[in-house]
């Protein structure tokens, strides 16, 4: 199943991840009954959705063609460093990390993250999408924990499970 992030918005857009699985491709994307305002396909497992300006506070459920996601909220962005836990392909590469405060309280650098002992740099794209390039393969249903951490001192941790 695919995840998303941010979970609370009032515009912009929300990333969805098919965590380490392909997404369709002109796949549409609604917020209840609202369309999305785009979808951008970034990748063949990451989708950018816009979302509808201007929404009375509430929940509503985001859906992938047919698929619920899951809940999202209409309203002021969540605050503080989250981190979902994410999937990776079983071949390596890139790892999409989801999660919230990523660009929060001024941080503009790329954090440091730790996985399976080595250190690597998060390309930060905003506030609830980090890509981590060059991971190693790995053995399907293996998990491994990974940390953010970024120069300010704010660590968030998270599994990572290759699929």
């Amino acid at each position: 199943m695919a995840k998303f992030a941010p979970k609370n918005a009032t515009s912009g857009h929300v990333n969805i991840s098919g965590e380490g699985e392909p997404l369709p491709a002109g796949a549409q994307v609604s917020f209840g009954v609202l369309p999305a305002t785009s979808v951008e396909y970034m990748n063949p497992r990451l989708i950018r959705a816009g979302v509808p300006p201007d929404q009375p506070n509430g929940v509503v459920t985001l859906k992938l063609n047919d698929e619920s996601l899951g809940g999202f909220t209409f309203g002021p962005p969540l605050t503080g460093l989250q981190l979902q836990d994410a999937f990776a392909p079983a071949a390596g590469g890139t790892l999409e990390l989801l999660g919230n405060g990523f660009r929060e309280s001024g941080r503009t650098d790329s954090p440091q993250i730790l996985f399976r002992g080595r250190p690597y740099t998060g390309a930060t794209k905003d506030n609830s999408l980090m890509i981590v390039e060059g991971i190693p393969s790995g053995q399907p249903d293996t998990s491994y924990a990974l940390t953010v951490t970024f120069s300010d001192g704010a660590t968030a941790t998270s599994t990572v499970t290759y699929v």
